[in-house]
Protein backbone atom coordinates (compact mmCIF):
# COMPACT_ATOMS: atom_id res chain seq x y z
CA UNK A 1 0.00 0.00 0.00
CA UNK A 2 1.24 3.93 0.13
CA UNK A 3 3.04 3.56 3.36
CA UNK A 4 5.70 1.14 1.68
CA UNK A 5 6.19 3.45 -1.07
CA UNK A 6 6.74 6.21 1.72
CA UNK A 7 8.81 3.76 4.21
CA UNK A 8 10.94 3.37 0.77
CA UNK A 9 11.03 6.73 -0.34
CA UNK A 10 12.14 7.92 3.17
CA UNK A 11 14.96 5.86 3.24
CA UNK A 12 16.11 6.34 -0.63
CA UNK A 13 16.42 9.89 0.34
CA UNK A 14 18.04 9.15 3.62
CA UNK A 15 20.60 7.16 1.47
CA UNK A 16 21.12 10.07 -0.74
CA UNK A 17 22.14 12.26 2.28
CA UNK A 18 24.16 9.29 4.26
CA UNK A 19 26.02 7.47 1.58
CA UNK A 20 28.51 6.28 4.59
CA UNK A 21 26.11 4.58 6.50
CA UNK A 22 25.08 0.90 5.00
CA UNK A 23 20.88 1.08 5.60
CA UNK A 24 18.53 -2.01 5.22
CA UNK A 25 14.60 -1.70 6.10
CA UNK A 26 12.70 -5.38 6.39
CA UNK A 27 9.34 -5.28 6.77
CA UNK A 28 7.11 -8.42 8.33
CA UNK A 29 3.42 -8.51 7.80
CA UNK A 30 2.22 -11.37 9.20
CA UNK A 31 -1.58 -11.20 8.45
CA UNK A 32 -0.30 -11.34 4.37
CA UNK A 33 3.30 -12.29 3.42
CA UNK A 34 2.80 -10.60 0.37
CA UNK A 35 2.94 -7.17 2.04
CA UNK A 36 6.22 -8.09 3.64
CA UNK A 37 9.26 -6.51 1.79
CA UNK A 38 13.06 -5.89 2.47
CA UNK A 39 15.02 -2.88 0.91
CA UNK A 40 19.09 -2.68 1.25
CA UNK A 41 20.88 0.62 0.34
CA UNK A 42 24.70 0.52 0.45
CA UNK A 43 27.25 2.40 2.04
CA UNK A 44 29.58 4.12 -0.84
CA UNK A 45 31.19 6.55 1.51
CA UNK A 46 34.03 6.36 3.97
CA UNK A 47 33.94 9.44 4.64
CA UNK A 48 32.11 11.05 7.79
CA UNK A 49 30.68 13.93 8.50
CA UNK A 50 32.67 16.63 10.85
CA UNK A 51 31.33 16.19 14.68
CA UNK A 52 29.37 18.65 16.03
CA UNK A 53 30.81 20.02 18.50
CA UNK A 54 29.43 21.99 22.03
CA UNK A 55 29.12 25.93 22.08
CA UNK A 56 28.00 28.18 24.33
CA UNK A 57 24.66 29.59 23.78
CA UNK A 58 24.65 32.62 21.67
CA UNK A 59 22.69 35.67 23.17
CA UNK A 60 20.92 36.51 20.41
CA UNK A 61 19.27 33.24 20.87
CA UNK A 62 18.11 33.30 24.16
CA UNK A 63 14.62 35.10 25.60
CA UNK A 64 13.55 35.65 29.23
CA UNK A 65 12.79 32.29 30.01
CA UNK A 66 16.50 30.76 28.47
CA UNK A 67 18.39 33.65 30.22
CA UNK A 68 17.29 33.61 33.66
CA UNK A 69 17.60 29.71 33.52
CA UNK A 70 21.10 30.02 32.08
CA UNK A 71 21.96 32.80 34.68
CA UNK A 72 20.96 30.13 37.95
CA UNK A 73 22.92 27.24 36.05
CA UNK A 74 25.97 29.71 35.52
CA UNK A 75 29.23 27.97 35.82
CA UNK A 76 30.78 30.24 38.43
CA UNK A 77 28.04 31.25 41.29
CA UNK A 78 29.72 34.17 42.14
CA UNK A 79 30.13 35.50 38.76
CA UNK A 80 29.38 39.17 38.19
CA UNK A 81 26.98 40.00 35.46
CA UNK A 82 30.10 41.12 33.61
CA UNK A 83 32.02 37.80 34.29
CA UNK A 84 28.93 35.88 33.10
CA UNK A 85 27.98 37.80 29.79
CA UNK A 86 31.99 37.29 28.75
CA UNK A 87 32.16 33.50 29.91
CA UNK A 88 28.65 31.89 29.56
CA UNK A 89 27.62 33.22 26.47
CA UNK A 90 29.75 33.32 22.86
CA UNK A 91 30.43 36.04 20.94
CA UNK A 92 30.49 38.72 23.85
CA UNK A 93 33.81 40.48 24.82
CA UNK A 94 35.09 41.61 28.21
CA UNK A 95 34.64 45.15 26.80
CA UNK A 96 31.31 44.71 25.28
CA UNK A 97 30.40 42.57 28.71
CA UNK A 98 31.45 45.90 30.65
CA UNK A 99 29.74 47.98 28.31
CA UNK A 100 26.25 46.38 28.44
CA UNK A 101 26.46 45.83 32.11
CA UNK A 102 27.47 49.76 32.47
CA UNK A 103 24.91 50.93 30.49
CA UNK A 104 21.88 48.97 32.56
CA UNK A 105 23.25 49.97 35.97
CA UNK A 106 24.59 46.45 37.30
CA UNK A 107 28.28 46.75 36.80
CA UNK A 108 29.32 44.62 39.35
CA UNK A 109 26.17 42.57 40.03
CA UNK A 110 26.45 38.72 41.09
CA UNK A 111 24.83 37.25 37.86
CA UNK A 112 22.28 34.88 39.70
CA UNK A 113 20.60 37.60 41.69
CA UNK A 114 19.37 39.44 38.45
CA UNK A 115 15.46 39.39 38.16
CA UNK A 116 12.58 40.03 36.06
CA UNK A 117 12.38 43.05 34.73
CA UNK A 118 16.70 43.43 34.90
CA UNK A 119 16.55 40.07 33.04
CA UNK A 120 14.03 41.17 30.19
CA UNK A 121 15.82 44.78 29.90
CA UNK A 122 19.38 42.92 29.76
CA UNK A 123 17.64 40.27 26.71
CA UNK A 124 16.92 43.75 24.85
CA UNK A 125 19.96 44.47 25.82
CA UNK A 126 21.39 42.50 24.24
CA UNK A 127 18.90 42.35 20.60
CA UNK A 128 20.11 45.84 20.20
CA UNK A 129 23.62 45.42 20.31
CA UNK A 130 25.94 45.80 16.91
CA UNK A 131 28.78 44.20 18.31
CA UNK A 132 28.28 40.81 19.39
CA UNK A 133 29.98 38.26 16.89
CA UNK A 134 28.05 35.91 14.92
CA UNK A 135 27.61 32.07 16.35
CA UNK A 136 30.25 29.41 15.47
CA UNK A 137 29.53 27.16 12.94
CA UNK A 138 31.20 24.14 15.00
CA UNK A 139 28.31 22.84 16.44
CA UNK A 140 26.75 21.84 12.89
CA UNK A 141 27.82 18.55 11.16
CA UNK A 142 27.40 19.30 7.02
CA UNK A 143 27.22 16.07 4.67
CA UNK A 144 29.60 17.78 2.22
CA UNK A 145 29.43 18.34 -1.10
CA UNK A 146 31.70 14.52 -1.44
CA UNK A 147 28.82 12.70 0.69
CA UNK A 148 25.91 14.79 -1.28
CA UNK A 149 27.64 13.82 -5.04
CA UNK A 150 28.07 10.53 -4.31
CA UNK A 151 24.53 9.70 -2.67
CA UNK A 152 22.86 11.31 -5.47
CA UNK A 153 25.10 9.01 -7.98
CA UNK A 154 24.14 5.98 -5.81
CA UNK A 155 20.63 6.32 -5.53
CA UNK A 156 19.36 8.09 -8.26
CA UNK A 157 21.90 7.73 -10.94
CA UNK A 158 21.55 10.47 -13.33
CA UNK A 159 24.01 11.49 -15.78
CA UNK A 160 25.11 14.40 -14.19
CA UNK A 161 25.44 16.05 -10.61
CA UNK A 162 26.61 19.77 -9.01
CA UNK A 163 27.01 20.10 -5.55
CA UNK A 164 27.29 23.58 -3.31
CA UNK A 165 28.00 24.00 0.25
CA UNK A 166 27.78 27.49 1.59
CA UNK A 167 29.64 28.57 4.66
CA UNK A 168 27.77 29.13 7.96
CA UNK A 169 25.27 31.74 8.83
CA UNK A 170 23.21 32.77 11.25
CA UNK A 171 19.17 33.82 11.82
CA UNK A 172 18.39 35.14 15.27
CA UNK A 173 21.64 33.72 17.17
CA UNK A 174 20.73 30.24 15.52
CA UNK A 175 23.75 28.73 13.30
CA UNK A 176 22.76 26.89 9.97
CA UNK A 177 25.04 25.95 6.74
CA UNK A 178 22.70 25.34 3.59
CA UNK A 179 24.29 22.55 1.12
CA UNK A 180 22.70 21.81 -2.37
CA UNK A 181 22.72 19.66 -5.40
CA UNK A 182 21.03 19.48 -8.95
CA UNK A 183 21.10 16.53 -10.81
CA UNK A 184 20.43 15.91 -14.25
CA UNK A 185 18.56 12.28 -15.58
CA UNK A 186 18.44 8.85 -13.45
CA UNK A 187 15.97 5.90 -13.86
CA UNK A 188 14.82 6.78 -10.27
CA UNK A 189 14.01 10.50 -11.13
CA UNK A 190 10.78 11.51 -12.51
CA UNK A 191 9.99 14.20 -16.12
CA UNK A 192 9.84 17.61 -14.25
CA UNK A 193 10.96 18.84 -10.99
CA UNK A 194 12.09 16.82 -8.54
CA UNK A 195 12.81 18.94 -4.63
CA UNK A 196 14.30 16.33 -2.37
CA UNK A 197 14.36 18.34 1.19
CA UNK A 198 16.63 17.77 4.24
CA UNK A 199 17.37 18.94 7.44
CA UNK A 200 19.87 17.89 9.77
CA UNK A 201 20.13 14.90 7.04
CA UNK A 202 16.77 13.89 7.33
CA UNK A 203 14.47 14.05 4.66
CA UNK A 204 11.09 15.94 4.87
CA UNK A 205 8.71 14.38 3.03
CA UNK A 206 5.54 15.45 4.27
CA UNK A 207 4.00 19.63 3.73
CA UNK A 208 5.87 19.62 0.43
CA UNK A 209 5.04 22.13 -2.42
CA UNK A 210 4.81 25.80 -0.53
CA UNK A 211 8.12 25.26 0.94
CA UNK A 212 10.67 28.03 -0.22
CA UNK A 213 13.00 25.82 -1.84
CA UNK A 214 9.94 24.33 -4.01
CA UNK A 215 9.31 27.78 -4.66
CA UNK A 216 12.38 28.83 -6.02
CA UNK A 217 12.84 25.77 -7.88
CA UNK A 218 9.79 26.12 -9.70
CA UNK A 219 9.27 29.91 -10.44
CA UNK A 220 12.70 31.77 -9.62
CA UNK A 221 15.11 29.84 -11.72
CA UNK A 222 15.13 29.80 -15.31
CA UNK A 223 15.69 26.53 -16.60
CA UNK A 224 15.86 27.40 -20.09
CA UNK A 225 18.46 29.43 -19.80
CA UNK A 226 20.69 26.59 -18.98
CA UNK A 227 19.02 24.44 -22.19
CA UNK A 228 17.32 22.61 -19.46
CA UNK A 229 13.54 21.42 -20.08
CA UNK A 230 11.55 22.05 -16.40
CA UNK A 231 8.54 20.03 -17.61
CA UNK A 232 10.74 17.31 -19.97
CA UNK A 233 13.85 16.63 -18.57
CA UNK A 234 14.57 14.85 -15.28
CA UNK A 235 15.51 17.17 -12.57
CA UNK A 236 16.88 16.20 -9.36
CA UNK A 237 16.87 19.31 -6.56
CA UNK A 238 18.35 18.82 -3.36
CA UNK A 239 18.61 20.89 -0.18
Amino acid sequence: GNYRSRVLQYFQQLAVITPYAKLAVDFKCHRDSKKSFRADFDRRSEQMPPIAQEIDPHPKSLNNITLSNLLQSSRNASASIEKFLASDLSGITPAVAQRLAASLGISGTIAKSLQGKQVAALIQALRDEKQIKPPSGACLSPAGEYNMRLGVLKELKPRLVATFSDKAGSHEGHPFLVEAAVSLGGTQVREGINVYRFANRIPLLFEAGADVVTQVAQKRINWSSYHIDPKKDNIGVYV
